[in-house]
């Protein structure tokens, strides 16, 4: 102990001075110390680096590869304190400075005869005077150190000139220096990315052909793009997404053996799947950042070297019995043939040249029984450099805490003992609402709730309008509101606002594992799934009760310990509490003030005010909530207060008001319960969940019989005029019948599964009805007979008026209505359908005979030209039906105004000047199932439109062999609007298929144009094509921007959707196969015996927001423990939830759609 305190004081003794002298100068040169720093912290790095390889010299190269890239983002990271210091503030290491009597004088003095301060500067730790106060000085601005302290400046009237311009000029210098080679870089860059796609064709079959073999050997996900290039004389591997190998084309297409391009394939492939690509832009990045340290450097270049030798390893352990003499030959062959290609080789990684061939050759003849490992000294080794680096960003010296107390504030805070009072009135509060609450555990309860607030409104695009919006909801609970658990049931709709707004109905229920919430729209669609946070609890009365409920355990516990403040640390925030007496208007009131202090990781003060009123029982009769700094206030109070059959006190109505509007609450009914019913907790059946197979196997009748009733009275309707559809050759054809004097009909089914089955009737005195079945997921179960309901007409009728309230005559009105008897999901569907529409008659009237007698939602829509279109949709109030919604539209008084329609013309010219013909100009962001108002430019050049809507719009304009146009309009719009088109860029490809054969007569078309100025797709381009006998397409009329392409096959069949292309002077290599198809293997994760009776979900995985969206209509069964899926769609990615009885649900990692074929085992854990 006594060698280690004597080894420990000898080496602070000479430590000590050193920091005290580093803080002197980083005080008054702030800027050289810093870069002091970099190099001594670099330069540590880099020498560890070094030594760590050195001991590892007969490891593998894999080994000293990963021990050089710990260091590159370690030499990055020097850079977080100085360029981004709030990053690296919480993860300091503060050393702090203790200097010895005497030192300060000392060490000033010696700086002094340096010449590196003036003569009257004071002999002081800067920021720190002899007693241990802090100094204030009335000087002028001050130098901020890497310690975060202000210090004062050298006076004004002593100079340094060169110490103290080198100081001032040194980051302009290195941050200059950093730019200028940063930008002669990626010109370089671009330059070698340039003359390789100009040096670029496409590889021949066989090339291709291998190139796959190999990729598949070693499980490369991405799809490879292989070329002969004229302009590379060594295989050159670019790319960041998917690898791009160039080949010299003389070599490979002369003397090359496969085996030799197999190879060379290895390879680079090696370097692919060890991201060598992306390690060699950050080394380089690194060089540049410290430009002016050549160990930097070193350090990248010698990661390279080590990568190479890793990437020949890898290639070696593939060959047959590992000889390495082929290679070794292939590798002379090549650098017999290579030169020098500078500005091409930044793009990418060379096969020759990174390292000395000699020396890669003796590498490769060395036997090295630890060729392709880390082993564990590696990753020791690693792992410390690691820790080294964090060492090195996260040392600071300031001084030590004994000369610097904290100030008289942040002491802790003692507890506070409730007073005499302040228990009395406490305990009056929790006595009086425990009974309340007590009595109304179990409730039943209806409430409405009008809410009027202002919103941003999307549906302009780009362009945001705000106006006030009035809804109302009605919801229905079953709650035990101590455990805040039930179900709920809501109706809304905006009555006072937009004319295309509807209600919508929805569920939920909560339960202390699971929430549950359903959506039932009026027009039928139903759709339930599981969620993580509930809705429509939130802001019910069931809410009120279970948050005053947790306050009045609080206070129990404040009761119990005798404390109203249990006392906190300062700075580690925590709750304080104030109880008194106040007075509000004439009701005196006891205010509980809770205040929420601030805190590292919440840095607001809070407070929350709860209001008792004594003479109600102690009733919450307010709270206010807000936050110090924000005008967020928030205020719920009570309007008017009412009592059960039993007598128990409650709030009868309600209110919120905040910022933007407010909320009125009305309880209707408040039924106090003895327990909740079972049904509660009873989650509602999907409409096609009882014509879903449980199993593998679907369960299809030769025949089904379909019986149509009369809604009313349930008689059979004779003759029902029906059309069948099956997924066969009937979808085209379908077959037509009519139904028996029994109003029956039987439809034979085929021996195959069928997809889906749709079946459309009619009949005089009816509503036209339709049901369809759709497979998702798990196959169908369709039944022997099924029962239409038929649902009798009553006429719907209105005038169309414009706005000087004259008559409107040929206008077309289409009426789309929704029945009672609506309902609908993913896999069954039954739907009311609407007959051709009507015209206006001379009056402007009109008369629709064919809409359903009990309705729950419709939507008129009126067109005429010159006009614009007009449409309105009202609704019953979900979930009980109301005709008193349709009473307009029955009696024949509903009114629709037409409002004078906006005009738009314009002419479309080429960048010559003359007039472009057949351009199709497009109002909108997608034609995709939308009717948006389109035109076609004539000879001259020329369009016009009319009838449009006076708010924003997208137009696009596109003609072939011209860059797609598009323009933001307000209005009002132009008559004479110019649009200039420029030449095209051009995309061209090559489909093939999976074997490499060309995909003949493909549908080429597109989806999405992707821009960067606009969240909002734009889906207006209408480019179709199809693959030649070659299997190539071309598009000269390309945008500068990527666009996503659909490739169909059978013109039906995607294969391929959402696939972004970019132009480019090369043919891009498309291969006909889908996004993502995953092969699963289900196993015990004990025994490794196949789980029989699987369910596997899949869920679309969202990389912005990191969410998955479970679609849970096409979770399917498997009985044999193995399960097989696939997508067409190009998107973030896929996850996978697999359940089994017995077993904990699993989760699969996110899968992206890069046209992966993945086969894995998944384990799932047993459980008891």
């Amino acid at each position: 102990m006594n060698i280690l305190a004597f080894l420990s004081s000898a080496l602070s003794a000479w430590i000590d001075p050193l920091i005290v002298r580093f803080r002197i100068i980083e005080t008054y040169y702030p800027h050289l110390t810093a870069l002091a720093l970099c190099a001594v912290k670099t330069a540590a790095i880099v020498l560890l680096a070094w030594t760590a390889t050195k001991l590892l010299r007969r490891q593998s190269a894999r080994a000293r590869c990963w021990v050089w890239r710990c260091a590159m983002p370690g030499l990055l990271a020097v850079l977080l304190p100085i360029i981004a210091p709030v990053v690296t503030e919480r993860i300091r290491l503060v050393v702090p400075l203790e200097p010895q009597q005497g030192q300060q004088e000392k060490a000033y003095a010696q700086i002094r005869d340096w010449g590196l301060l003036p003569p009257d500067v004071s002999h002081e730790i800067p920021g720190q005077n002899h007693s241990g106060e802090h100094t204030v000085r009335n000087e002028p601005t001050t130098i901020a150190n890497q310690t975060g302290v202000a210090v004062p400046p050298i006076p004004a009237n002593v100079t340094l000139p060169f110490w103290r311009q080198a100081d001032v000029r040194v980051w302009p210098i290195w941050s200059s220096g950093a730019a200028l080679l940063t930008a002669i870089w990626l010109l370089r860059l671009g330059a070698g990315i340039f003359w390789l796609r100009r040096g670029a064709r496409t590889a021949a079959p066989e090339v291709l052909r291998t190139v796959l073999d190999v990729a598949r050997e070693l499980r490369v996900s991405a799809t490879p793009c292989v070329w002969h290039n004229t302009r590379v004389t060594s295989p050159l591997l670019t790319g960041w997404l998917r690898p791009h190998i160039h080949l010299p084309s003389e070599t490979v297409t002369g003397t090359w053996t496969v085996h030799q391009l197999r190879m060379v394939f290895l390879h680079e492939f090696a370097h692919w799947k060890r991201m060598d690509t992306l390690w060699l832009h950050l080394g380089r990045l690194a060089s540049l950042a410290f430009w002016w340290n050549p160990l930097v450097a070193f350090a990248a270049r010698r990661m390279m070297r080590e990568a190479e030798e890793a990437a020949d390893d890898i290639v070696l352990l593939h060959q047959p019995r590992q000889q390495p003499t082929d290679y070794a030959s292939t590798l002379v062959s090549l650098a017999s043939s290579a030169s020098a290609a500078p500005a091409r080789c930044l793009s990418g990684l060379s096969m020759i040249g990174r390292k000395p061939l000699e020396t890669r050759i003796r590498a490769l003849l060395r036997p090295n029984p630890r060729r392709g490992r880390i082993g564990w000294k590696a990753a020791t080794l690693t792992v410390l450099l690691a820790m080294f680096s964090l060492a090195t960003i996260t040392v600071f010296v300031t001084r030590s805490h004994a000369e610097n107390p904290p100030p008289a504030s942040d002491e802790f805070i003692p507890a506070r003992k409730l007073t005499a009072g302040e228990r009395s009135l406490l305990q009056a509060i929790v006595d009086a609402n425990e009974r309340r609450l007590a009595a109304l555990r179990y409730v039943h309860l209806i409430e409405e709730k009008r809410d009027t607030h202002t919103v941003t409104d999307h549906r302009t695009g780009s362009v945001f309008k705000t106006e006030n919006v009035k809804s109302l909801q009605v919801s229905e609970l079953w709650s035990d509101t101590r455990r805040y658990i039930g179900r709920a049931l809501r109706g809304s709709s905006y009555p006072d606002s937009r004319p295309d707004s509807y209600s919508a109905g929805f569920g939920e229920i909560k339960t202390e594992a699971t929430i549950y919430h359903w959506t039932m729209y009026p027009y039928g669609n139903f759709k339930i799934e599981a969620i993580k946070r509930d809705v429509l609890f939130q802001d019910s009365y069931v809410w009120q009760l279970y948050d005053l409920n947790q306050k009045i355990i609080l206070f129990r516990q404040m009761l119990e310990t005798g404390l109203l403040d249990s006392g906190r640390e300062p700075k580690e925030g925590g709750k304080s509490y104030e109880l008194d007496r106040i007075t509000t208007g004439d009701r005196p009131l006891v205010r509980l003030r809770i205040n929420y202090h601030p805190s590292k990781d919440s840095p607001h003060n809070y407070q929350l005010h709860l209001f008792f009123d004594p003479a109600d029982e102690y009733l919450l009769r307010r709270y206010e909530h807000h936050t110090e700094g924000y005008d967020d206030k928030l205020v719920w109070e009570t309007v008017e207060t009412a009592r059960t059959p039993s007598g128990i006190l409650y709030h009868r109505r309600y209110k919120y008001t905040y910022r933007n509007g407010n909320q009125d609450f009305v309880l209707t009914l408040l039924e106090p319960l003895d327990a909740l019913p079972a049904s509660v907790f009873q989650p509602p059946a999907s409409p096609g969940a009882e014509f879903v197979s449980e199993n593998e196997t679907q369960q299809q009748p030769a025949r089904i019989t379909f019986r149509f009733v009369n809604n009313d009275n349930g008689t059979p309707v004779p003759g029902a005029k029906t059309e069948v559809s099956l997924d066969t050759e009937t979808w085209n054809k379908p077959i037509k019948t009519a139904a028996d004097a029994l109003g029956q009909i039987a439809v034979p089914l085929p021996a195959e599964p069928l997809q889906f089955l749709k079946i459309s009737c009619s009949a005089d005195g009816f509503a036209s009805y339709s049901i369809r079945w759709d497979r998702k997921g798990n196959p169908l179960r369709l039944p022997d007979t099924h029962t239409i309901r038929l649902v009798p007409v009553a006429p719907l009728s209105g005038r169309v008026l414009d706005e000087d309230n004259a008559p409107v005559a040929g206008a077309e009105v289409t009426v789309d209505a929704s029945g009672i008897l609506d309902l609908s999901d993913e896999v069954f569907r039954g739907k009311t359908v609407t007959r051709a529409p009507v015209k206006t008659d001379s009056s402007g009237r009109w008369t629709f005979p064919f809409a359903p007698r009990d309705m729950r939602a419709v939507a008129v829509s009126v067109t005429r030209p010159e006009y614009e279109k007009t449409t309105e949709i009202m609704t019953t109030g979900f979930p009980v039906p109301s005709e008193a919604a349709f009473a307009p539209l029955r009696d024949g008084s509903h009114v629709l105004v037409l409002k004078q329609g906006a005009r738009l013309s314009g002419l479309v010219t080429d960048s010559a000047g003359a007039p472009v013909a057949n351009c199709t100009i497009t109002l909108g962001r997608d034609i995709h199932g939308t009717n948006l108002p389109t035109a076609t430019t004539g000879k001259d050049g020329r369009f016009s439109l009319s009838g449009l809507e006076n708010s924003a719009v997208l137009l696009t304009a596109e003609a072939p062999g011209l860059k797609p146009h598009k323009q933001e309009l307000t209005p009002p719009f132009s008559d004479a609007l110019r649009i200039t088109l420029q030449p095209g860029r051009v995309i061209r490809g090559r489909v093939v298929t999976p074997e490499g054969k060309p995909s003949v007569n493909t549908r080429v078309s597109l989806d999405t144009w992707v821009t960067e100025e606009t969240v909002w797709r734009i889906r207006t381009l209408r480019f179709i094509t199809r693959t030649d006998a070659d299997g190539r397409f071309e598009w000269t009329g390309a945008p500068d921007e990527p666009v996503t392409f659909v490739f169909q096959w059978n013109d039906c069949r995607e294969l391929l959707c959402g696939l972004p292309l970019s132009p480019s002077p090369e043919e891009q290599l498309i291969v006909a196969k889908p996004a993502l198809h995953v092969t699963g293997t289900v196993v015990d994760s004990i025994s490794g015996n196949p789980v029989k009776n699987i369910k596997v979900t899949p869920g679309r995985h969202f990389a912005k927001h990191d969410s998955v969206s479970w679609d849970t209509v096409e979770t399917k069964s498997w009985s044999d423990g193995r399960f097989e899926w696939e997508t067409p769609y190009v998107t973030d990615g896929h996850i996978f939830r697999i359940e089994a009885t017995g077993y904990a649900p699993l989760q699969t990692r996110v899968y992206p759609t890069n046209q992966d074929d993945i086969t894995e085992t998944f384990r799932l854990q047993p459980v008891k």
